[in-house]
Protein backbone atom coordinates (compact mmCIF):
# COMPACT_ATOMS: atom_id res chain seq x y z
CA UNK A 1 0.00 0.00 0.00
CA UNK A 2 3.40 2.50 0.22
CA UNK A 3 2.99 5.13 -2.67
CA UNK A 4 4.77 4.22 -5.81
CA UNK A 5 5.41 7.80 -6.04
CA UNK A 6 9.24 8.72 -5.04
CA UNK A 7 7.46 11.90 -3.46
CA UNK A 8 5.25 10.06 -0.76
CA UNK A 9 7.16 7.29 -0.68
CA UNK A 10 9.25 6.44 2.20
CA UNK A 11 11.72 3.65 4.26
CA UNK A 12 8.45 2.10 6.18
CA UNK A 13 6.65 -0.47 3.98
CA UNK A 14 2.87 -1.07 4.55
CA UNK A 15 1.16 -4.65 3.36
CA UNK A 16 -0.89 -7.39 3.68
CA UNK A 17 -1.08 -10.73 3.61
CA UNK A 18 -4.20 -12.03 2.29
CA UNK A 19 -6.18 -14.09 4.59
CA UNK A 20 -3.98 -13.29 7.87
CA UNK A 21 -4.52 -10.08 9.96
CA UNK A 22 -2.00 -7.90 10.38
CA UNK A 23 -1.21 -8.39 13.83
CA UNK A 24 -0.62 -12.43 12.68
CA UNK A 25 1.59 -11.21 10.33
CA UNK A 26 3.49 -8.85 12.62
CA UNK A 27 3.69 -12.04 15.26
CA UNK A 28 4.57 -14.63 12.54
CA UNK A 29 7.49 -12.48 11.82
CA UNK A 30 8.71 -12.00 14.90
CA UNK A 31 8.72 -15.55 15.43
CA UNK A 32 11.40 -15.43 12.75
CA UNK A 33 13.09 -12.82 14.43
CA UNK A 34 11.95 -9.96 11.92
CA UNK A 35 10.67 -7.43 13.94
CA UNK A 36 7.03 -5.44 11.99
CA UNK A 37 4.89 -3.50 13.47
CA UNK A 38 1.20 -2.49 12.93
CA UNK A 39 0.07 0.81 11.25
CA UNK A 40 -1.96 2.56 13.63
CA UNK A 41 -4.50 3.51 11.06
CA UNK A 42 -8.59 3.40 10.91
CA UNK A 43 -7.61 -0.07 8.47
CA UNK A 44 -4.52 -1.53 9.85
CA UNK A 45 -1.41 -2.67 8.00
CA UNK A 46 1.48 -4.70 8.72
CA UNK A 47 4.50 -2.48 8.01
CA UNK A 48 7.87 -2.92 8.24
CA UNK A 49 11.17 -0.29 7.42
CA UNK A 50 14.68 -1.20 5.94
CA UNK A 51 17.96 0.95 6.86
CA UNK A 52 21.19 1.28 6.06
CA UNK A 53 21.85 -0.98 8.73
CA UNK A 54 20.44 -3.86 6.82
CA UNK A 55 22.44 -5.84 4.24
CA UNK A 56 21.06 -7.41 1.44
CA UNK A 57 20.26 -10.74 2.70
CA UNK A 58 18.49 -9.47 5.28
CA UNK A 59 16.23 -7.54 3.00
CA UNK A 60 15.94 -10.67 0.72
CA UNK A 61 15.50 -13.18 4.05
CA UNK A 62 12.24 -11.23 5.59
CA UNK A 63 11.27 -10.80 1.63
CA UNK A 64 11.14 -14.39 1.66
CA UNK A 65 9.35 -14.58 5.00
CA UNK A 66 6.64 -12.43 3.62
CA UNK A 67 6.39 -14.51 1.04
CA UNK A 68 6.35 -17.75 2.79
CA UNK A 69 3.38 -16.86 4.58
CA UNK A 70 1.41 -15.63 1.87
CA UNK A 71 1.79 -18.99 0.32
CA UNK A 72 4.27 -17.83 -2.72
Amino acid sequence: HTPRDSQLAAGIICFEVAGITAEAVVDKLLERHIIASVSPYATPYARIAFGIMNTPEEVSVALRAIADLSGK
